[in-house]
């Protein structure tokens, strides 16, 4: 029920006019919404909640399935109750990006999916220039040149942008996944969609998201009997 779930925060109301398919939604002064979905048993997440990189390999092939890369993902605690906090980008064509964060809660019998989404608009691409210059420049202190593969005008079989050191031999990739560097995907998180540049960028949506995902941990209420729910029955063993 939306009442198990309450979200209270200053920069944040409640939407009078429900989105399509969800149980509440909540909107703030920079435009944009945060939807409540109250489900079925996702037991497939939940089964796998003991172990971090079971979640992350669960929702970065649910991600995949959507044409979307994994940013990030963690298992947190809502109250008391165990839930998974997670990123997914996209690009959009012909170069936008957007970002979609949610915080979901399976339960034994039944699952609770909160999701915000934001996009790029107007001219993109400003705050990964901005963050490849920053790390040349920085990599280039260390001995790292950047390994540019022979231009043969065509945009097929793209080599990924990667650093070289000469000294050591290390390889630092621009594009690659967060957990795992041997995975590869159409949409790969790069260096600038790291947490540490969303201050210098406050209107890139990535930061957006993140920003109203910490709302989220932070006005969340869950009721009583949700609490109960989560904790499942009890089941008595006679041997």
């Amino acid at each position: 029920m939306p009442s198990d779930i309450l979200f209270e925060h200053p920069d944040w109301s409640v939407m009078p006019q429900l989105p399509n398919n969800c149980e509440c939604a909540w909107t703030n002064g920079d435009g944009l919404v945060v939807s409540l979905n109250h489900l079925g048993e996702d037991k497939g997440l939940r089964d796998r909640m003991s172990d971090v990189k079971g979640v992350r390999d669960h929702y970065r092939a649910g991600f995949a399935k959507q044409g979307m890369g994994l940013i990030e993902c963690d298992v947190i605690d809502v109250e008391g109750v165990r839930a998974v906090r997670a990123i997914g980008k996209v690009i959009l064509q012909p170069t936008r990006a957007a970002y979609a964060g949610t915080i979901a809660l399976p339960l034994p019998k039944e699952s609770y999916v909160l999701k915000v989404v934001a996009e790029e608009a107007g001219i993109t691409g400003m705050r990964e220039t901005a963050v490849m210059l920053k790390v040349s420049t920085e990599l280039e202190k260390q001995g790292f040149t950047l390994d540019l593969p022979p231009d043969d005008g065509s945009n097929v079989n793209k080599a990924p942008i990667v650093w070289r050191n000469a000294s050591t031999g290390a390889l630092l990739f621009w594009t690659q996944d967060p957990y795992d560097p041997e995975i590869q995907c159409p949409c790969l998180r790069n260096m600038a969609d790291a947490s540490e540049h969303d201050s210098g960028f406050p209107q890139h949506p990535l930061g957006r998201v993140r920003t109203a995902l910490q709302c989220l941990t932070q006005g969340i209420r869950l009721s009583p009997e949700l609490k109960k729910r989560a904790e499942g029955k009890k089941r008595w063993k006679f041997w």
